[in-house]
Parts: C-alpha cells; sequence; structure tokens
C-alpha cells in the first residue's frame, strides 16, 4: 500500500472510531494510563497488552503516543482481534490517545 493510501486508510480508522470515542469518553473511567510517547511501533501495542491483561473485562485503559502506525494501525489490529472495544481519538500533531476496554 503506498503512503497517501495508508494515510487516508489511517484516516478512515479515526473517522470511524471517532463515534466509539465519544461513546466512551461518556461512559467509561480510565482505570489506567500508559504513556508510550518515544516508543516505536510495536511496543505502544505491547505495552497496552500487559497493562490490559492485568485489568478486569469491563475495565479501560489509555494508550498516550505519538507513534501514528502504532495508533493508526497496530493498536487497532490488536483490538480487532481480541475483540476488545477501542477509540482512537488524536489529540493533536502527532499525539494520540488510544483507549482500549477489555471485553
Amino acid at each position: 500500500m503506498h503512503q497517501q493510501q495508508k494515510d487516508k486508510a489511517a484516516a478512515g480508522q479515526v473517522t470511524a472510531t471517532a463515534a466509539a470515542g465519544a461513546q466512551l469518553e461518556k461512559e467509561e473511567v480510565i482505570t489506567k494510563s500508559v504513556d508510550t510517547r518515544g516508543m516505536a511501533c510495536p511496543y505502544p501495542s505491547f505495552e497496552a497488552v500487559k497493562a490490559l491483561t492485568q485489568l478486569k473485562a469491563g475495565q479501560t485503559i489509555e494508550v498516550i503516543t505519538d507513534s501514528g502506525e502504532s495508533a493508526l494501525e497496530s493498536i487497532p489490529s490488536v483490538c480487532q482481534r481480541r475483540k476488545w472495544d477501542f477509540a482512537v481519538l488524536e489529540e493533536g500533531k502527532g499525539l494520540w490517545k488510544v483507549r482500549i476496554t477489555k471485553k
């Protein structure tokens, strides 16, 4: 996939999850925040999985990352495979918060 296509797909991923993000923001309490700024992909995904294994079903973590690849591809892919609810929220240029609720 060319970079432009990846960018468009990534933008679609953010847009597709924005409604879910609003839902998660209203209903979920963040149980744990994991700051992965400065970590390259795939380490933010690893940290997210590690944090979620320590939580009970229904609890939510927030992963803060400056890795677009992790926020828009890697973490969503892991969440989809494990059937976890997630929302990708762009907080600013080059900074994302990914909220994940364990089922």
